[in-house]
């Protein structure tokens, strides 16, 4: 009966709502229901409490611009440089690296304001970008990711050849190409073939040989860096969160202001050091004057526990990336 009377029995009466009326009437609610959609995409981060944690759930502000990827990715010489052109810097990996590069050029900025050294661009230290999204250190082997050995393989060339680079920090998603991603909530490590993640020549080789294969390939990026007169610096694994940063941050509903977790103990070291024991043994096993390793479970996870917050931001952007917040955090336990 209400409908009748405030729906069909108004929009019947052509004297008041002709075809004209009727059209832009739809518009106008149209363009009202797509302006919520909109605003409502990445939520109102202000209608919880925590609204500074949430807007530190971002990564690099480069990221888009100087991150590559594909067959066709940005070569080493047109390589994002930041912020000086007096380069002695570099970093050299996957996605891991990104807001870690970013993070890292802005602590030599900083360092060099405090030396009090000259404003000319010519000589502000500058960081040399380079990272290939989902590229393993595929220098001898074939990796399925298009485009991802030739990259990797141009990238070593360019740091030999530029002997004003120095430093060079290395770092890729190590874990999660060998044994696969963690399963959302699980405390199990995975332990998937990473055969899928090879061109089809090497299908018919072992998990372990394939695992092998990859740690060679790394050492032997080490191990021509360093005879190039490079200071290494070894990034070792990232922890993963048990589900993306936005969901454990996020109330269950706006009544809702405490956290469904702790965010100051979403993991463990335990668990950290199980998942990783590959990796963080054959990085354990390298030494030299050339080579610091970059321990992120000694800066991020003390006391026993991983956080995905500290100090009220995030440190992380998704489940296995670290903001541009945790990248600063990460990057103030290099020894420059």
């Amino acid at each position: 009966m209400l409908s009748y009377r405030w729906v069909e029995q108004p929009f019947r009466d052509r004297k008041r709502y002709d075809r004209r009326r009727i059209f832009q009437l739809s518009a106008i609610a149209l363009a009202a229901i797509i302006g919520i959609g909109v605003l409502g995409l990445n939520g109102q981060p202000q209608r919880f409490a925590q609204a500074e944690l949430m807007t530190s759930i971002a990564p690099s502000p480069k990221r888009e611009q100087c991150h590559t990827s594909g067959t066709d990715y940005l070569k080493p010489a047109q390589a994002c440089t930041y912020f000086g052109q007096d380069v002695h810097w570099a970093s050299f990996g996957d996605s891991h690296t990104v807001e870690l590069a970013y993070a890292l050029a802005q602590r030599l900025q900083a360092q060099s304001k405090d030396k009090d050294i000259t404003k000319d661009v010519n000589t502000k230290p500058g960081l040399l970008h380079l990272s290939f999204s989902g590229c393993p250190p595929a220098l001898l082997f074939e990796a399925r990711q298009p485009g991802c050995s030739a990259w990797i393989r141009e990238s070593l060339q360019y740091l030999e050849k530029h002997a004003e680079i120095q430093h060079v920090l290395l770092g890729f998603s190590y874990t999660r190409f060998l044994f696969g991603e963690m399963e959302a909530g699980s405390q199990q490590p995975s332990d998937i073939s990473p055969a899928n993640k090879f061109s089809p020549a090497y299908g018919g080789q072992s998990a372990l040989a394939l695992r092998e294969l990859y740690w060679q390939s790394l050492h032997t990026i080490i191990e021509r860096l360093l005879a190039a007169g490079k200071q290494v610096h070894l990034l070792y694994p990232i922890p993963e969160l048990p589900a993306d940063i936005s969901k454990l941050v996020t109330p269950f509903s706006v009544l809702q202001q405490t956290d469904t977790v702790p965010l100051e103990q979403v993991s463990t070291l335990a668990l950290y050091q199980s998942r990783h024991a590959y990796i963080l043994a054959k990085l354990d096993s390298l030494s030299g004057p050339a080579i610091h390793p970059l321990k992120t479970a000694d800066i991020l996870c003390a006391n026993g526990y991983c956080p995905a917050v500290m100090d009220g931001k995030s440190l992380y952007f998704d489940d296995n990336h670290l903001s541009l917040a945790g990248a600063q955090h990460l990057i103030s336990g290099l020894k420059l």
